[in-house]
Order: structure tokens, then C-alpha cells, then sequence
């Protein structure tokens, strides 16, 4: 079975999100035979040597993105292209794409598909897949579980649950678009259209590159 690595910040409400839904997916892939690391509070040091230690087959980064960087525990670039990044609003020094060399990685985060998705296949991952504009989420809770945003979250998580089954990172991306279309079916003949046009902003905005082919080792 495979490794999985999950960098996960929750030092704001709404990355909270993120780390609870990703929590709830660390269960089923274990309950697969997976191993699954978290790191709960990642920077750059713990975040390279956590990929040295464990080698994951699959690395998920939910946090605060830009188009060339994707922040840790509060917004310490962890991966990221040498430039200056103006969602982040930072100049990155050092870079560190071959990291991700052989493995499927998903940026969980915003504008990550922009520039850094296509850059890190360039660099040797095996396929990538981000958000090419901001990921948005609906919710009507200050924290987790919220039926409002499971929709986006239980959509965007189809990726690494449909890897975590054995089945391809191209079968995992379209799993991702049909759950957002059908969840956007459903808050349309609910009538509710803020939830609906969000939720297909997320389905637009979801980009996949690389190795179709591609599965967990």
C-alpha cells in the first residue's frame, strides 16, 4: 500500500475546514491499508524532511496559495517557484519543485494551478492538480461539520479517495467534476443559486496535469 503525506495548517477558521475534512479522508485511506502522515503545523524544514522521511506516493497541501507558492502553518512557504508571488504577496528566495518528483501531488489551495501545477510536472511529478483561481467554499458555521461546505469539500476530496481506491489519478479528476456538476444540480432545484454558482466556480477553476495514468505506488 501506499504513503500519503498531508500538510494541513489550521490557524485560521477557515483552513479548519480543510484539516477537518482531510482528517475524515486520512480515516478511509487508512481503513485501505494506506499510511497517512499529517503534519499539523508544517514549514519548510519539517515539510522537506517529513518528503525524505516518509517518500509519499501522494502529497496534499491544503493551505493558502499562490499562483508560484502554497503557505504552511501560518502562510510560511513550504513549496513554491523563486519569484515573487501576488496572491501571497511575498518574494521567494529559494525554490523546491523537485521535491515532488514521482509523486501525484494535489494543491488543495488557491491559484495553485496558475503557474506552480504545471511548473512541478515540468519538474518531475508525476500529475498535478489545483485550482486556477480562488477555491471557495460556502458555509454557515464558524467550525466544522456543516452540510454547506461538505458539498465542496466531499466534491474536491473525490481526487485522493478515488486514489486511495486504487483507481487512476484521470478517473480521481473527473470524479472531482462530476461531483461538483452534480451538487451543483442539486442546490439548483433547491434554488439556492449563491450556493450553486460557487460551487461551479470550483468546478471551473479545477485543473489537472500530468499523468493521467497515474496511481498511488
Amino acid at each position: 500500500m501506499a504513503t500519503i503525506l498531508i500538510s494541513s495548517p489550521d490557524h485560521e477558521e477557515e483552513l479548519a475546514y480543510g484539516r477537518y475534512y482531510l482528517r475524515l479522508f486520512a480515516r478511509l485511506a487508512n481503513t485501505r491499508g494506506h499510511h497517512v502522515a499529517i503534519i499539523r503545523e508544517p514549514l519548510l524544514n519539517n515539510f522537506e524532511a517529513a518528503i525524505e522521511k516518509y517518500d509519499p506516493s501522494l502529497v496534499i497541501l491544503n493551505g493558502h496559495g499562490g499562483r508560484k507558492s502554497i503557505g504552511g502553518f501560518k502562510n510560511h512557504v513550504i513549496l513554491g517557484l523563486r519569484d515573487y508571488d501576488p496572491e501571497m504577496r511575498l518574494k521567494i528566495e529559494e525554490q523546491n519543485p523537485e521535491t515532488m518528483k514521482g509523486r501525484i501531488v494535489y494543491l488543495f489551495s488557491c491559484f495553485s494551478a496558475m503557474e506552480l501545477g504545471p511548473k512541478l510536472v515540468k519538474h518531475g511529478a508525476k500529475a498535478v492538480a489545483g485550482y486556477g483561481s480562488s477555491f471557495i467554499f460556502k458555509t454557515d458555521r464558524e467550525r466544522p461539520p456543516d452540510e454547506r461546505a461538505e458539498a465542496f469539500f466531499t466534491a474536491a476530496l473525490q481526487l485522493p479517495i478515488l486514489l486511495a481506491k486504487g483507481a487512476s489519478f484521470g478517473e480521481g479528476c473527473s470524479a472531482v467534476k462530476k461531483s461538483f456538476l452534480g451538487y451543483v444540480e442539486e442546490y439548483e432545484e433547491k434554488g439556492d443559486e449563491q450556493m450553486a454558482k460557487y460551487l461551479y466556480h470550483d468546478f471551473l477553476n479545477f485543473k489537472c496535469f500530468g499523468d493521467m495514468g497515474a496511481k498511488m505506488r
